[in-house]
């Protein structure tokens, strides 16, 4: 926990996000980044690291597991299924509150959703703003968390009451798959919740990089901790 605590802060003590991602040296999120960043830099969007995070990950994990055979393989499927859907989400609100459109979009989308399979993506990624997002939700299982938050949306217009409560959403349901098998599944999934806070760190960092002079100790404040 000690090492995890240093190398988080080293990351955010770097001046800018070039300098976040040569950090990164010898971990498994070099390549990945450093493929990526000749695009962040041509168009100053996180989305493009964002994604070829997710991609990395969730992508190369949800492949592994997508003929479920029994059920902790069912299991497994279910809570990495959810997690891709929960990044595509918060990847189209974000463009969406940054006024992007569906070609702009797409390339960063993971395509192997699980609820939200390739025609909702479409529909939710031509969706004209935020709300309309939102409202395309409708019968899935991701529509009352965020419903229950559009009025602070609309009070505060920040997307982030979104992003909060679908981490909130992936993080109780990942907790009660973990307890279905605690003696099968439940410990692989714990790690995952690990590994997934890693990438959800290296995002945070990255975005707050973006931003002059913003203060190490808020980036620090922002990180999740899992013991």
């Amino acid at each position: 926990m000690w090492f995890i605590i240093q190398w988080l802060e080293s990351l955010a003590d770097a001046e800018t996000v070039t300098d976040v991602i040569t950090g990164l040296d010898n971990t498994e999120y070099a390549g990945v980044l450093e493929d990526a960043l000749p695009q962040y830099e041509n168009t100053k969007m996180i989305l493009s690291l964002e994604s070829a995070l997710d991609k990395y990950y969730l992508g190369k994990l949800l492949r592994s597991t997508d003929v479920p055979s029994d059920e902790n393989k069912q299991i497994l499927y279910s809570y990495i299924g959810t997690q891709v859907d929960v990044a595509n989400l918060k990847l189209i609100i974000r463009a969406k509150e940054d006024g992007l459109d569906y070609d702009a979009i797409a390339p960063y989308i993971l395509d192997e959703g699980y609820q939200l399979r390739e025609w909702k993506l479409k529909d939710l990624m031509e969706s004209p703003d935020v709300t309309n997002v939102i409202s395309g939700l409708e019968g899935t299982k991701y529509a009352e968390s965020l419903t229950d938050v559009m009025t602070v949306y609309n009070e505060t217009g920040s997307v982030a009451v979104f992003e909060k409560a679908l981490n909130a959403y992936a993080s109780d349901y990942a907790k009660s798959l973990a307890t279905k098998k605690p003696l099968g599944i439940g410990p692989i999934i714990g790690y995952l919740i690990q590994k997934e806070n890693e990438i959800k760190n290296l995002k945070i960092i990255a975005r707050a990089k973006r931003e002059a002079d913003f203060p190490n100790d808020k980036i620090m404040e922002m990180l999740l901790w899992v013991p």
